[in-house]
């Protein structure tokens, strides 16, 4: 098993908030006629209905014109009503999701009717292919300040910065932490966009410290992410037992169904053939999410060149040019590679970072790359990991990818908010009104040749030229929010003056074509006065706030002493590679992280007393002691240490505190009467266990461990809870929750976090050897009647989850069964029915950890582990009655110990 990386309290203790039940919002809408807009999970449900449900608008908020004329604006088909362009779409999702937070800062006449929140918005790295606007990101920003326009202020971050923050300061990697310079080339592959950048370490910094300790060299970015791997998936499928021909009028009616959603088509002018093959291709289009990340969650082994026979069943349409019924099929692994390399890598991304990479190679002046570090739900298909090493193999050598054991879809959602920490001590980040790429300018004098190994001379030094290249205007890494609306100028020496015209051409660096122009509208002025010009050429450029850079080229400078006039010609503005910029605030402020992605969108809220209580505590080693054991400890309990590490406000802090020292108790009770039902039933012990609360939990566990003696095994390390020490510890700390909960005791007047930190080191050490979770399936071997293979998911740390491992056994295990699996000795003890596992809607874990709670007379009242709201165990399924029944009354479980053959890899 890999090693996994410790996270630190930025990522334990401040997570994303949870809306509608889910922490990772899909980007989605469906306008209904009854129940009016819902958004999320409840709109993708829609999709079943038939309902027209509208996602995917990110990417054309970048088209809007602000202010531009609507005609202009793509419209989308909704369910009900007029159709709607990207910004009311866009406005309409921002809306329904803030509502959810913005009761903890009203706007009033007091706040001049804003709410008093600095909000921070993710976004893409500006888009650099033809099909998009040069003023994309520039329109973005300006639609998003619009929909905010409540908000006192709103920033802008670029993706792959924010994931860049998550890693140097939410994860203990000593490559991004120690005192020397380090560079970092990061990946963020998302829903809708592949964002790639390298990023330099200039020195070790504290997440409250001021001052830049990073610094970015290049970047780049393609509208490439998961809905585009959905789309290649469905195009392969729905061609997969076509011939040749029918595959070629498939394609045909494909590409017409991209121009439909582009707007230059209508479906309804289409005929009945094409239009029911893009009704086919859509549904299949729609479902390709679902059976990916299933898919992707079985594949064993993501070597390029390995055996990939793990599968799902799909469903495709039998034939895709009428409206046939669709059959079951076959989709495996390898064929999913397949498509990952050949439709997505190779024609799409690889590109985009051999771009970045070669952009970087002047800055780092021969340093190497040191780490590599990943991003966004879409790098999930660990394929990308193995293409960066093969094909970026000389520039990545010394870059391995930094493992991490939960998902890569976190990332930038806990990255804004280690941002906003950032921004609360020090408005001057690293990241503010900052350059990513460099500025080069050729010019080119009436066509006598292209001017490339001159050097530029900054008039007044004011820019830092002394890393600058030939050619070089502005190099990387330059924060130029001192410059705004400045004149920046510098001089160069032509070899001939521009007499009729001048070439003009700002620049990015880039792989194949020197030319990725800035200036793309406009490249050539026209000379008025063709007779008096200086030795020099002075260049000017004037930056504004919004990333606009207006040109001028100053062929001779008046002199009104002497009665000289200037001669110079002025250049189309355009827009430059550039972060947006940061304003101060004021104490007590609250931000905002929002991580609005093409696919899932997520929030994260802090305020001032947040913010410094959690630097406070990443500073003390029994506060980051906790936080280093969530990533190995049962989701059950991880999810309620987590909630205590995130509470900051002292009148809180007892009650999440009590709720996870209750959670250790109740996983080590649990487990350990589990383990005793191995030896006989345990209905004399059931009958004296009505509630899930410190003192029947401490009886529990104490019984329970007294039947099974010295033989131990899952339960073994639980004893030390009870040794001379600890027990006065554990009577305790019972005895100050009690009294708190009846108001006998005062906030501040007990060790809160000694309590709880008690029972977690006993719980994690007894546990270093085992995997809780529960089988994902299990099904018949082939040709082996008595034999079962399955795939275990290990359910550590927090959903959803990614780390699983294929398994044998003799028996068939059912996905409801919560296990705890001992490595040593191949077995697994069933926990249920005091844990188990059951399917929900719109959560974040669909698959639902769930715990006995109490019971009520003859009903067992359970909990999901992650939710407050309990429920009558046969309200979830009828059988459940019946199953704790008989754990009351015959003392059993739902099974025994389970044999299990597990290949950890």
């Amino acid at each position: 098993m890999a090693k996994t990386i410790e996270k630190t309290l930025w990522v334990e203790a401040v997570q994303p908030e949870t809306i509608d039940g889910q922490k990772y919002i899909p980007t989605a809408l469906c306008y209904t006629e009854n129940s009016g807009l819902v958004f999320g999970s409840k709109a993708i449900a829609r999709r079943d209905g038939g309902h027209v449900v509208n996602s995917e608008f990110k990417v054309a908020l970048g088209e809007v014109v602000s202010g531009g004329s609507r005609a202009n604006r793509r419209e989308f088909e909704v369910d009900v009503g007029e159709p709607k362009n990207a910004y009311n779409l866009t406005k309409d999702y921002f809306d329904n999701v803030l509502k959810n937070v913005e009761d903890r800062f009203p706007r009033s006449e007091s706040t001049n009717f804003k709410h008093p929140a600095k909000v921070i918005v993710a976004e893409p790295l500006s888009f650099q292919i033809e099909g998009y606007s040069s003023k994309w990101i520039l329109n973005y920003r300006d639609n998003i300040r619009r929909i905010l326009d409540r908000y006192e202020e709103v920033e802008f971050l670029p993706e792959p910065f924010a994931v860049f923050q998550y890693y140097r300061y939410g994860c203990r990697i000593p490559i991004l932490q120690d005192a020397t310079k380090h560079v970092a080339f990061i990946v963020d592959f998302g829903g809708g966009t592949f964002d790639a950048c390298v990023i330099e370490s200039t020195n070790k910094g504290d997440i409250s410290l001021s001052g830049k300790s990073s610094r970015p060299l290049a970047a780049d970015s393609v509208p490439i992410g998961g809905f585009f791997i959905n789309r290649e998936i469905a195009s392969f499928l729905i061609k997969l037992n076509l011939e040749d021909g029918k595959k070629k009028e498939a394609d045909r009616y494909i590409s017409q169904y991209k121009r439909v959603l582009n707007g230059e088509l209508k479906l309804e002018d289409l005929g009945k053939r094409n239009q029911c093959f893009i009704e086919n291709y859509k549904k299949l289009e729609a479902a390709a999410e679902d059976f990916k990340i299933d898919l992707s969650s079985k594949v064993g082994n993501w070597r390029l060149d390995s055996d990939a026979y793990e599968k799902v069943i799909v469903d495709v349409p039998s034939d895709p040019f009428s409206n046939a019924e669709f059959v079951k099929d076959e989709f495996y692994a390898h064929q999913l590679r397949t498509v990952f390399v050949h439709e997505v890598w190779n024609k799409k991304l690889k590109k985009t970072v051999s771009n970045v990479l070669d952009r970087s190679h002047e800055a780092l002046n021969d340093r190497i790359i040191s780490v590599t570090l990943i991003s966004g739900g879409s790098s999930n298909l660990k394929w990308l990991q193995e293409l960066l090493v093969r094909d970026f193999a000389d520039q990545l050598e010394s870059a391995e990818p930094v493992p991490i054991s939960h998902s890569f879809q976190e990332v930038v959602a806990n990255g804004l908010a280690i941002e906003c920490a950032r921004r609360y001590y020090d408005t001057d980040s690293e990241f503010v009104a900052v350059t990513y790429n460099p500025i080069k300018l050729f010019l080119n004098p009436d066509n006598s040749g292209l001017v490339k190994d001159k050097r530029f001379k900054s008039i007044g030094e004011k820019i830092d030229m002394a890393q600058a290249k030939p050619a070089d205007l502005v190099p990387s890494a330059q924060s130029l929010k001192h410059f705004f609306d400045s004149e920046l100028q510098w001089k160069i020496k032509l070899n001939k003056p521009p007499k009729n015209h001048l070439d003009y051409y700002f620049s990015r660096p880039d792989s194949d074509d020197e030319f990725d122009s800035y200036n793309v509208e406009e490249t050539r002025v026209i000379t008025r006065d063709s007779k008096h010009f200086d030795s020099a050429v002075t260049v000017q450029i004037v930056i504004r706030e919004d990333g606009t850079v207006t040109p001028k080229f100053i062929y001779k400078v008046g002199n009104p002493e002497f009665d000289t006039e200037e001669n110079s010609v002025t250049g189309r503005a355009f827009h430059i590679d550039m972060t947006a910029d940061a304003h101060e605030i004021t104490a007590g402020d609250h931000f905002i992280g929002f991580d609005f992605g093409t696919s899932n969108s997520s929030l994260c809220v802090l305020d001032s007393n947040k913010i410094k209580v959690t630097t406070r505590r990443q500073q003390s080693p029994s506060w980051s002691g906790l936080s280093a054991c969530i990533s190995k400890l049962p989701f059950p309990v991880a999810f309620s240490i987590r909630k205590f590490l995130g509470t900051t406000h002292e009148r809180d802090i007892p009650s999440t505190a009590r709720e996870a020292f209750e959670s250790c108790l109740a996983f080590m009770a649990y487990t350990a009467a589990s383990e005793a039902s191995l030896n006989s039933p345990i209905d004399k012990l059931m009958r004296g266990f009505q509630h899930r609360s410190m003192g029947p939990l401490k009886a529990l566990l104490e019984s329970s461990l007294k039947i099974i003696g010295n033989n131990a095994n899952f339960s073994s390390g639980f004893s030390d809870l009870f040794n001379s020490e600890n027990k006065i510890k554990l009577n305790r700390a019972i005895e100050d929750f009690t009294d708190h909960k009846h108001e006998k005791l005062g906030e501040q007047c007990a060790d809160w976090q000694g309590h709880v930190e008690l029972v977690v080191k006993v719980l994690s050490k007894s546990i270093e050897n085992k995997l809780f979770g529960y089988s994902a399936e299990c099904c018949a071997a082939p040709f082996s009647p008595d034999s079962y293979e399955g795939l275990f998911k290990v359910a550590n740390d927090n959903a959803p989850f990614i780390n699983s491992y294929t398994y044998t056994s003799e028996q068939n295990i059912s996905d409801s069964f919560a296990l705890l699996y001992d490595i040593a000795r191949g077995e697994a003890l069933c926990l249920s029915p005091f844990i188990f596992w059951f399917d929900r809607r719109h959560t974040s874990a669909p698959h639902g950890c769930f715990w006995l709670d109490k019971r009520e007379g003859d009903l067992a009242i359970v909990k999901p582990c992650d939710e407050k709201t309990s429920m009558e165990s046969r309200a979830l399924h009828s059988s459940l009655s019946q199953v704790f029944d008989t754990l009351y009354e015959d003392g059993k479980l739902l099974s025994g110990p389970l044999a299990i053959d597990m290949r950890l890899k």
